[in-house]
């Protein structure tokens, strides 16, 4: 935060989202401005692994995790008598100047303060993991990972993905440096042998897993994207614990089943479905946890935030899951080759830092749960990024198969049935869906203005009137109408 009252205001917006880090937390402070960090301790747990890190002139917060930390610290000699991954940036930063991220390989998201010449940087990564917001508060500017942390927003914004130089008068960011985009050279075909997408997502996944061997969690529902996450999983990780929200009988709850019988999974924790007492709560701690009045992002994040529950009462603190791989590889639709499967492929991804990965990070996080996305490794979005139309969608038995690629790639590794699943959503394969349908418009013919009450009791004081009904706060662009229009099963 950076204004006259900075300093004073630094503490009652950390704790606001001291469930994003509840083992400790660090501040730094100069004439104008102040840094906080609530932090969630994974790789170092010491006292040697906080933040906000000094590195001289430089001070740095950074949420996320750099997994070629290591490779990093050998290659440029970098000390920082700590194992916490985040500590390289600013040495790289000091090296390289803002084209120091093209070196990450990771999620994450922060901020770079050069003390000496009154300067901030921000950095986000190539999909925008994890969130980071600008905006004026009073006669203070923030920066925040969460709207929630400002007791009064006179404006906001997303910060852009790459590097920005911060202008705190103006508090407009400049865009320095921006994630190259891979070039196509060769289109590559499905193939079920010797598959480099398999290949590419084993090492995403084999990344994300605690290298201090921690047990982490994986979140499945017996769909294609989780499943593929925990087949790999279960081949190298005896200690992982699986979740999945479903009640005895469901469909999510037989296709895990067959799933775990399959991987020799020893253990599912099955999450009971709420009662009808309970939802009232439930909806409310999710509209709250996600800042969101958007139908879907509720019921869809209400899944997200009970099997968090679940694994932050066993003690985790990293759970994988298969979010993106529906962005990627075409998984929402079934366009026919002449339709615009390209532009709205791209426009998904593009807005998946307010739709998607918004609720995974807010519903998940609201129980100090990091959740990983292997489906969103960079190289497996160039990957997929260079697929034609026949390696998204294949014709067959009349009609068409999604993410025929991935379905392909990972064919063998997974019973038939649920390799070739057709997509069903989190909420509907749940059941939760029908239950939040069903309850909202008990009181409101539409759900969407039953959840903005809602959200106008949390929310409504504290954002300027100009910016309440900000898309941020309600949109899905490219499902917006499905949303407004659908029933307990409608995808």
């Amino acid at each position: 935060m950076h204004g006259v009252h900075a300093k004073q205001r630094l503490n009652s917006c950390l704790s606001r989202i001291r469930h994003r880090g509840p083992d400790s937390e660090g501040e730094y402070h100069n004439q104008s401005s102040s840094f906080g960090f609530t932090r969630l301790a994974i790789n170092d747990l010491s006292a040697m692994g906080k933040q906000p890190y000094r590195l001289g002139r430089y001070v740095s917060v950074v949420n996320g995790e750099v997994f070629n930390a290591p490779h990093l610290k050998d290659v440029y000699s970098i000390d920082t008598a700590s194992d916490c991954d985040s500590h390289v940036v600013p040495h790289l930063f000091e090296k390289f100047g803002s084209s120091f991220l093209s070196l990450l390989d990771g999620f994450f998201s922060g901020l770079i303060y050069d003390s000496e010449q009154g300067k901030l940087y921000s950095m986000r990564d190539h999909i925008g993991k994890k969130p980071l917001f600008i905006g004026r508060s009073g006669s203070e500017v923030f920066l925040v990972s969460e709207l929630k942390a400002i007791d009064k927003i006179d404006s906001f914004e997303q910060v852009p993905l790459g590097v920005c130089e911060i202008n705190l008068d103006n508090c407009k960011p400049k865009v320095l440096y921006s994630h190259e985009q891979s070039v196509v050279r060769q289109v590559p075909k499905p193939c079920a042998e010797s598959s480099t997408l398999k290949a590419l997502v084993e090492q995403a996944v084999l990344k994300r897993l605690p290298y201090n061997n921690d047990p982490a969690g994986v979140f499945i529902s017996g769909g294609l994207d989780s499943s593929i996450i925990a087949s790999i999983v279960a081949k190298k990780s005896a200690n992982a614990r699986y979740y999945c929200l479903a009640d005895k009988g469901s469909k999510d709850y037989k296709y895990a089943i067959k799933l775990a019988k399959f991987l020799g999974i020893a253990r599912v924790q099955f999450v009971s479905l709420p009662s009808e007492a309970e939802l009232d709560k439930l909806i409310s701690d999710v509209v709250f946890a996600t800042h969101s009045y958007n139908p879907s992002i509720i019921s869809n994040g209400i899944c997200t935030f009970l099997l968090a529950k679940a694994a932050h009462d066993d003690g985790l603190k990293v759970v994988l899951t298969g979010e993106g791989a529906d962005e990627l590889f075409g998984g929402y639709h079934q366009f026919y080759e002449s339709e615009p499967w390209a532009v709205v492929r791209q426009q998904l991804i593009s807005d998946m830092p307010m739709t998607e990965l918004r609720r995974v990070d807010l519903a998940s996080m609201a129980h100090s749960i990091e959740c990983r996305c292997p489906f969103l490794d960079k190289r497996v979005v160039e990957y997929s990024n260079q697929l034609d139309y026949a390696g998204l969608y294949y014709k067959k038995d009349g009609g068409l198969v999604n993410k025929y690629a991935l379905r392909l790639a990972f064919s063998k590794s997974l019973p038939s049935g649920i390799a070739w699943r057709k997509k069903t959503s989190f909420d509907v394969g749940s059941g939760i869906r029908a239950m939040v349908v069903q309850h909202l418009k008990r009181s409101s013919a539409c759900e969407k203005e039953a959840l903005k009450k809602i959200w106008n009791g949390f929310f409504a004081a504290s954002v300027n009137d100009k910016y309440l009904n900000h898309p941020y706060f309600h949109s899905y662009p490219v499902f917006d109408k499905a949303i407004a229009a659908r029933g307990a099963d409608h995808r």
